[in-house]
């Protein structure tokens, strides 16, 4: 027996069933339907045993294809990847050496989906080497593992569930086409997270007395405030703040922790002459503590300590109130800590980094565009000096022979 079903992933048609109780799973295509309708009503008229199993076997090696996905990460990636055939891993490949330690095999499974559904498999190799230039995870496979739980983490989205059931589709395939990433990764291999931050209503100005020429520091207002109230009840009618019109102007903190703990920079992109060390979080600012890791608490056992917060969609919802908004943030595998408070079955959690940047805000619109790649710029020069720092991390091994893929 052949069955066919035609599913929408990421915008990219598949047919997928089963061909004699194997599953099978193929892009879509008029020719696929054609083939693969025409071997299910022969299979169906068939009269033995012997003719179903033929046309089975046929069907069979139409979807399983002569070049398989693991093939195809090779090919797309020859100058990035070594594939040891006699353990069938697969390494980091610089020039004439590659990593000893294998790309571990979740990002080697991400590449090799993204390749069968006509993406590049590329950001999941990059943000392993980003990956493996932080000490802290070359050293520990537990803290690789970890964070390999938190990747895994999904978010359903109801209501496009109810929306794809009004349009046709069964509870079990709506459901698979609304379940997404908590955390994405960028095309650069970096983090794109969320943070809740606080308004901050009020700012600090210095006054001088008019009669006495004396200078005070005070407290006023930072946005002007419409106060309305019923006359007769003394009900509140309205109470609204005069806020920025783009996302740049508004002026945060961390909404746990306020003006305590340490102190970090809230700078420009690429400005590493004025820094300004405070507790403020703003949009198109990179934050990052002075003093890096020495100032993150890098137990993954640990929740609530040190270092710069970041979580998945569902994490950051626990840190959201009436004074407090959400923020979207890059953070680089390298600038990693911890990731903790992972709760059992759901892999979500807190990232605890010693740098981010925040690019936008679910409150107002931008007044400028904040790319990743120019996030990913800052962080390292070339594609190969980081390939090059990864390898050297995990050890170096030479490559007998430089076409060996």
């Amino acid at each position: 027996m052949i069955t066919i079903n035609e599913i929408t992933i990421d915008e990219q048609k598949y047919l997928t069933g089963t061909i004699g109780g194997t599953p099978y799973s193929i892009e879509s295509t008029d020719e696929s339907k054609q083939h693969l309708a025409h071997w299910s009503k022969e299979v169906n008229a068939a009269e033995t045993f012997e003719a179903v199993k033929e046309l089975e076997a046929e069907a069979a090696a139409y979807t399983a294809n002569e070049t398989t996905a693991g093939d195809s990460i090779k090919e797309i990636l020859s100058g990035d990847l070594y594939f040891d055939t006699k353990a069938e891993t697969y390494h980091i490949k610089h020039k004439g050496s590659y990593s000893d330690a294998p790309i571990h095999k979740f990002f080697v499974d991400k590449m090799i989906e993204a390749a069968d559904k006509g993406l590049s498999p590329k950001p999941w190799l990059i943000f392993w080497v980003r990956l493996m230039r932080n000490q802290l995870y070359v050293k520990s496979s537990n803290k690789v593992n970890n964070i390999v739980e938190y990747l895994k983490a999904n978010y359903v989205d109801s209501k496009n569930i109810d929306k794809l059931v009004e349009q046709g589709y069964s509870d079990k395939i709506a459901e698979a086409l609304s379940t997404f990433d908590q955390i994405s990764i960028t095309e650069e291999g970096i983090l794109a997270a969320f943070k809740y931050v606080r308004l901050l209503t009020d700012k600090f100005v210095v006054e001088k007395d008019e009669e006495t020429g004396e200078q005070s520091i005070v407290t006023k207002a930072r946005y002007e405030r419409t106060l309305e109230v019923d006359e007769n009840s003394g009900e509140v009618t309205k109470d609204e703040l005069a806020l920025p019109a783009i996302a740049e102007d508004f002026v945060f903190e961390p909404p746990i922790m306020g003006r305590s703990g340490d102190e970090f920079s809230c700078d420009t992109l690429g400005d590493t002459e004025n820094i300004n060390l405070g507790h403020v979080v703003k949009v198109g600012k990179v934050h990052a503590l002075p003093e890096g890791f020495s100032q993150v608490n890098t137990d993954d056992s640990t929740f609530g300590r040190a270092g710069l917060h970041l979580g998945g969609y569902y994490y950051v919802q626990n840190f959201g109130g009436k004074t407090d908004y959400l923020v979207d943030c890059l953070v680089a595998p390298e600038d990693i800590g911890a990731v903790a408070d992972i709760r059992e079955g759901a892999g979500d959690g807190a990232i605890r980094c010693k740098r981010y940047m925040v690019i936008g805000g679910h409150f107002q619109v931008n007044d400028s565009m904040y790319h990743p790649s120019k996030y990913a710029a800052m962080l390292d020069d070339e594609w190969a000096i980081a390939k090059a720092e990864a390898i050297k991390n995990l050890k170096k091994r030479l490559i007998e022979e430089e076409d060996k893929l």
